[in-house]
């Protein structure tokens, strides 16, 4: 990326140089910007930033005229068409103005930030920084796992050993697990989680109807959850109790109560989603929910073969089935 003739090499470097004046110019502008000294930025744009430019940008304009490659020096980009086009951009959201009446620099930085690579790295630098801590099991955090990885946004997977919770504890806002940070800031509680993470990537409805209807079953969901939690601390041997009892008594009594309203909802999107035509947080935590039941108890979904194909079909999304063979394995 320096040229390919020592020639070509110090032309990049002239270039450059150049450039380095023109920011040395408008500098006292950009310490103003950045909070660093006091100023009047309106008579500064007026008298330092907007004469540098018309003095500095036109021997920019002249490079990329001569060289008729919409680069600045040769025929293949430099490492000073990259650094260049990204600082003359980051000046256009401090000066919208900034390139007015330089049509062909525009076009030029334009050019630049479309080139593949760069253009995935200025969108991924401007991604929020996920970390989100739980222990090392799918339970409550697992569900904000698979979100991330649906979305195929990176993220801290922090996971937690049990004997390092004390210490963690009067540090949560309220003493509970999963917690997500973003950008420091941090957010408790799973399903405002959920409900966050949906937002953020396009997974919580279209309209604000259909994200109250997904939080309406999700929240249908959790009343199931808590009254199958007897059983399921018999089974995982949190608790001691009868499982065949709990099974007969418990599961089976709130299987019918709760399992005909996912249905419902699967008939009504007619879409193979819980509620209308795409694929909603809700989709994504509940289905897995489920699956991991069905290694605990077998017969979870049967007599309900549609709760069961909808199971099927999300897990066989490409994201989410990569993440399932990936994920460290968990009884719950």
């Amino acid at each position: 990326l320096a040229g390919k003739t020592p020639m070509e090499e110090a032309q990049v470097d002239s270039i450059y140089d150049e450039y380095k004046d023109f920011m040395a110019e408008i500098k006292p502008y950009f310490l103003i910007v950045i909070g660093m000294e006091k100023g009047d930025k309106a008579k500064l744009e007026k008298e330092v930033v907007i004469p540098a430019r018309d003095k500095h940008v036109p021997a920019i304009e002249k490079f990329l005229a001569k060289s008729g490659s919409g680069y600045l020096v040769g025929k293949s980009v430099t490492w000073a068409d990259l650094v260049i086009s990204d600082s003359l951009a980051t000046w256009e959201t401090f000066v919208p103005s900034f390139l007015d009446g330089h049509s062909e620099v525009k076009k030029f930085v334009e050019r630049i930030r479309e080139l593949p690579n760069i253009k995935k790295w200025i969108s991924e630098r401007n991604m929020p920084q996920y970390k989100l801590t739980y222990f090392d099991i799918y339970g409550l955090g697992e569900g904000a796992r698979l979100l991330f990885h649906q979305a195929g946004v990176k993220f801290d997977d922090n996971r937690i050993k049990r004997e390092d919770w004390p210490a963690l504890k009067p540090k949560t806002p309220f003493g509970q697990l999963p917690l997500l940070e973003v950008d420091g800031e941090v957010l408790a509680q799973s399903t405002a989680i959920y409900r966050y993470l949906g937002r953020q990537f396009g997974l919580a409805g279209k309209t604000p109807m259909e994200e109250a209807q997904v939080d309406s079953i999700f929240d249908v969901y959790r009343d199931l959850d808590e009254e199958l939690r007897p059983f399921l601390y018999a089974l995982n041997g949190e608790k001691e109790g009868d499982k065949d009892k709990l099974k007969k008594e418990v599961f089976i009594p709130a299987r019918e109560k709760y399992f005909p309203a996912f249905e419902k909802f699967l008939a009504k999107s007619g879409s193979e989603y819980l509620v209308g035509k795409s694929l909603t947080w809700a989709d994504i935590v509940i289905s897995d929910a489920f699956a991991i039941w069905e290694t605990l108890v077998p017969d979870f979904l049967s007599g309900y073969p549609e709760l069961k194909k909808f199971v099927e079909r999300v897990r066989e999304l490409p994201n989410i089935k990569k993440w399932i063979s990936e994920r460290p394995k968990s009884l719950y």
